[in-house]
Parts: C-alpha cells; sequence; structure tokens
C-alpha cells in the first residue's frame, strides 16, 4: 500500500462535513451529559488514518478534541470507538491518538478497532443483547471512503435505542454510476434492506434516478430501522454541482433542530452549497430566499388555528428552516403585505413578536 492510501489529501467537502461534525457534537454532548446518562457513545464507523496530508485531524481526533475543550465538563463516562478495516489506517490513527492521549481526562475511554464496520457493530450489538443490555445515548458517524457496507440491518439495531442519533454519507451519485457492477449488488441489498433499487436503475434521467436512490433510502430509515425523524441535505459545490448528500436520523426534535443549525452556519461560509427537498420535492438551496417558507405555509395550513409550538414543530420536522426563519416569515406575513396572511392571538404581545408559550397564529 502506498502512502497516498494510507494518508491523502483532505479535499474541500471534507472540511465542510467535519465543520457540520463539530458544531453537531458541541451541542450533542452537553445535552446527553446533562440529561442524566453516566455514559455517551461516539462510534466512528470510517474512522480513517486520524490525520490528512495537510496536517489537518480526521473526524476521530476532532471528536476527542471537542469533547476535552468542551466550555462544559462533561462529567459522564464518554466512549470512543473508532473502526477502520485497513490496518495501516487503523495504526496510524492510534499514532494519532498517542499524541494526545496524555491530554484526555480519565472519563474517556477510547477502542481503536480494526475491523470492518458491520462485522464490528454485529459483535457489539449482539453481546449486549446476550447481556440483556442496551446501547448508550450514541452518535454514529459513517462516512466511507468510496462505497462501502453499512446494512440496514445494522442502522436498525443500533436505532432502536431511542437516544441513539446517525449521520451518514450517502453516496447517491456514486450508486447511480456503479449499481450495474455485480460485486455491487450485494452491498446495495444490505444497504437498503430491499432489492427496490434495482427498478430505479431502469429509470432514464440522471437526476431523477439519483433523487429516487437518496428517497427510497430515506423511507427505508423511516419505515424499516424506525427512525423518527430522517433528513437528507445534499451537498453542492461552488458551482452547484451534487457531490453526495448527508442523511441524518434521529428520534428527537431537538436534534433535528440542532443540525439544521449546523447546516446553515457552514452554507454561510460561501465554500458549499447545501439543498434540501423536504418541502414537496422542491429543491430548496439554503440561503437568503425564504419565499419557499411562506409558500409552504399558505399552501399547507391556509385556514389553521395553529398554537406556535404546534406550527414550529410542524416547520421543525417538514421544512429545513430553522425558528428565526418562520419569526422572519411571519413577520412578512403579518405586516407586509396587505391584506396580512396571518393573524396573531396572544396577550400582552409587542409588536412583531410571537410569545412561545402563548401565541396561536392563523393562516388566512
Amino acid at each position: 500500500m502506498s502512502e497516498d492510501d494510507v494518508i491523502w489529501e483532505m479535499v474541500p467537502h471534507t472540511g465542510a462535513k467535519h465543520a457540520i461534525l463539530d458544531y453537531y457534537l458541541k451541542a450533542w454532548l452537553p445535552i446527553l451529559a446533562n440529561s442524566g446518562n453516566s455514559r455517551l457513545v461516539y462510534i466512528d464507523g470510517f474512522a480513517g488514518p486520524g490525520i490528512y496530508k495537510g496536517g489537518e485531524p480526521g473526524s476521530p481526533i476532532i471528536a476527542l478534541k471537542i469533547a476535552r475543550d468542551h466550555r462544559i465538563k462533561l462529567e459522564s463516562e464518554i466512549i470512543f470507538y473508532f473502526i477502520e478495516a485497513d490496518k495501516e489506517r487503523s495504526d496510524n490513527l492510534e499514532k494519532e491518538i498517542g499524541k494526545i492521549a496524555k491530554t484526555l481526562p480519565e472519563n474517556f475511554k477510547i477502542g481503536n478497532i480494526c475491523n470492518k464496520f458491520a462485522v464490528e457493530m454485529k459483535e457489539v450489538l449482539d453481546q449486549l443483547d446476550k447481556t440483556g443490555n442496551t446501547l448508550a445515548p450514541s452518535f454514529v458517524f459513517i462516512d466511507p471512503f468510496g462505497f462501502s457496507s453499512f446494512p440496514l440491518s445494522i442502522i436498525t439495531r443500533i436505532m432502536k435505542n431511542k437516544k441513539c442519533e446517525i449521520l451518514i454519507t450517502f453516496m447517491h451519485s456514486f450508486i447511480d454510476r456503479f449499481d450495474s457492477r455485480p460485486e455491487i449488488e450485494p452491498i446495495l441489498n444490505e444497504t437498503f434492506g430491499t432489492t427496490d433499487w434495482k427498478t430505479i436503475d431502469r429509470i432514464k434521467d440522471d437526476e431523477k434516478r439519483k433523487d429516487l436512490f437518496r428517497d427510497l433510502y430515506m423511507k427505508q430509515l423511516r419505515e424499516e430501522a424506525g427512525i423518527k425523524y430522517v433528513h437528507s441535505f445534499e451537498m453542492r459545490d461552488t458551482s452547484d454541482k451534487p457531490i453526495y448528500c448527508l442523511v441524518f436520523g434521529t428520534n428527537h426534535e431537538r436534534g433535528l433542530e440542532v443540525m439544521k443549525e449546523a447546516f446553515w452556519k457552514i452554507d454561510a461560509t460561501g465554500n458549499f452549497r447545501f439543498a434540501d427537498k423536504t418541502i414537496s420535492g422542491q429543491t430548496i438551496l439554503f440561503g437568503a430566499d425564504l419565499s419557499p417558507l411562506r409558500t409552504y405555509l399558505i399552501t399547507k395550513h391556509k385556514g389553521e388555528r395553529l398554537p406556535w409550538k404546534q406550527l414550529w414543530n410542524i416547520v421543525n420536522i417538514d421544512t429545513p428552516y430553522l425558528t428565526t426563519h418562520l419569526r422572519k416569515i411571519l413577520i412578512k406575513m403579518e405586516y407586509e403585505v396587505d391584506p396580512p396572511e396571518i393573524s396573531v392571538e396572544a396577550t400582552d404581545r409587542r409588536a412583531k413578536t410571537y410569545p412561545e408559550d402563548r401565541a396561536i397564529i392563523t393562516i388566512i
């Protein structure tokens, strides 16, 4: 194996992905640690060598440093599982961990495991089942180098533990290019947990095929893996060319909200664009244009009388937008059009505010 196969240059979109991981873990760790959980788990399913050629840290080192340097002291035991199938990369990661090992607190437990993700996770989950234990609250980062197997059956077993979350790099373009190869078929059967992907391959439109692969995978995560909230974010370069999707799964609305915040923050740097097709299949590019949110509210909820919290839950789950965006669009709908498109009921309310505890909004 050459040096380039062990350590390689970090491509720019990997940096964006790591920035999202950084943002989310900084929020995830204290939320779970302060919720009475004595143990937290971070699993990196395709951990890599721990460093890039330019000296940039890999995702395992990023996770360790985030937890170590967090402004809130994390008292919970934090277990890090770094799984890497290639021995030379795993050995290199061990060296990188060793460089900071003395700076890590005693409540950190690190397992650097040379194994395939699917094989290792099956062994871990089988052992938990055998002893009658469950997986502690876990964040599972599945970021394969190229295209590797991460079976739906394993995702399903992880997500049966309701405090677990997943972030998956889903290479819909890669699948579209290589799904006709015989050796890829069993991997795709495992990944999707069905052979339905084969019917998509017959569709001639390239973009439609990629979208359908993503939609099928999200459907399987919801219906087969039983994940309550599944959201995809399509990463695009500055020329608006799709690179891949990042698919997030959680059983908690707050987790979905924080992950969306991470994508909006990284999108604002201008180095990459993110797109979302949550709203009725419409492509929503992250950015300043909030008009799709207004259209969505009028189309889907006209005539409804909704307490603020219910309205926010709808927007959080069904759209890519944040609470700040909802407030901005409600101001437009109430004050900047004639006649107004919403009416608001709330005692002791200041103009252009929507008190969370008592505002009731009617879409006119």
